[in-house]
């Protein structure tokens, strides 16, 4: 039972995980920016455009925040897509995509600096050659006939940047830097362009008739339609849920590996029966080897194999003691023993041909074979007990 406890705590705590996880994924919202200088609508400092998205809000039109890449935009209903001066880079495929998007009868306004979709667009960005001379805002005199100009007759510009086109864009308003409002038609939709960011913002927007401007701008194309503003490249992303990231075909994979893991525990739960110890390795001691040598040898009465065995024993251990080949002749062996040991060198040699006579006899008996074993021990204790030789 110890053991399905475990299983059974074990599942919980990975069930638990799961639901945390799930949970934390399905936390919906919108990591905000903590830049307080991007023009972001949620910005209410002197660069943000909050004051336009509510002024908007007022006004009546059905307005939106787009917190997703621009690549994703295709599957939206909106009829026009605002994006004002973007913080993060625009990516080459986004530009693409919402260049599908416009072609397809909607209205993009770019406010700003928006080098990588003029890109897509053939807008091209004018410089002044002299930036000092935009410090601080300037009144324009506007003069123009299109709709998006009714009404207005100052514009307060800050931005020394300015537009041309490089296509068949139409400028509708231009002061003596260069294109200030750009107008082209792409496919069954058209792009409109404004140079300066300070319009739109939160100082600029309260400025001659700036906000009349963004309104016509605005009203002119989508009056009952979705307006959205591009949020993502100010840093704001907006986080789905895990449910809307789970599709059908996954929503089975996860059942059936959760009813597998189910499975699994509870197979490792219950048994069938009692418990049995595992079994044990059986350890012979090398005693036990001898042991049985000996009974063999004595069965078949090969007491004179057993003597040679024992023979060639010593002449190996004192080989291998003196750093002699195991099947060096006794002489050598007794000699470097004599030259090592505090033993003569006859003492030596005739105690290895004692072991050779005795090893060489075929009629020991059970004593005689104990009594030559003993013998051999004693020469090698001798050995080890005479000490090395004092030069």
């Amino acid at each position: 039972m110890r053991g399905r406890g475990k299983s059974v705590f074990l599942l919980m705590l990975g069930a638990l995980a799961l639901a945390a996880v799930f949970v934390w994924m399905s936390e919906g919202g919108g990591q905000k920016s903590p830049i307080r200088l991007v023009p972001s609508t949620h910005n209410v400092g002197a660069t943000g455009t909050k004051a336009l998205y509510l002024l908007l809000e007022k006004l009546g039109c059905d307005t939106g925040r787009w917190k997703h890449p621009l690549d994703d935009f295709l599957s939206q209903d909106a009829e026009m897509l605002v994006v004002i001066q973007p913080s993060l880079p625009v990516a080459r495929k986004e530009a693409q995509a919402l260049g599908r998007w416009v072609r397809k009868g909607h209205t993009l306004l770019l406010i700003g600096d928006n080098s990588a979709l003029f890109d897509e667009f053939h807008i091209e960005p004018v410089e002044d050659p002299d930036p000092s001379s935009g410090d601080g805002s300037v009144s324009v005199q506007v003069t123009g006939d299109s709709p998006y100009l009714r009404n207005v007759r100052k514009m307060a510009l800050q931005s020394p940047f300015r537009l041309s086109s490089v296509s068949s864009g139409k400028m509708l308003f231009s002061d003596g830097k260069g294109g200030v409002l750009l107008s082209q038609d792409l496919g069954k939709g058209h792009v409109l362009a404004l140079c300066d960011p300070h319009i739109a913002d939160n100082t600029g927007i309260k400025e001659e008739d700036n906000s009349i401007l963004l309104t016509n701008l605005i009203h002119e194309n989508c009056a009952d339609s979705k307006v959205l503003f591009d949020e993502f490249h100010h840093g704001y992303v907006e986080q789905r849920a895990a449910r809307e990231m789970i599709t059908p075909g996954m929503r089975i994979g996860i059942v059936q590996i959760v009813l597998a893991l189910v499975l699994f525990y509870l197979s490792r739960s219950f048994r069938f029966g009692a418990a049995r110890p595992m079994p044990s390795k059986r350890i012979r001691s090398s005693l036990e080897y001898v042991i049985s040598l000996a009974n063999m040898y004595r069965k078949i009465s090969a007491r004179s194999i057993a003597a040679r065995s024992l023979a060639r024993g010593l002449k190996r251990r004192m080989a291998r003691a003196l750093g002699a080949q195991p099947n060096a002749p006794s002489e050598t062996i007794a000699e470097l023993g004599a030259k090592r040991w505090t033993i003569s060198r006859e003492e030596l040699l005739q105690a290895m041909n004692m072991a050779s006579r005795g090893a060489k006899s075929d009629l020991l008996s059970d004593r005689e074979l104990l009594s030559l074993a003993q013998q051999f021990e004693a020469i090698w204790d001798k050995t080890r007990a005479s000490g090395p030789r004092h030069k």
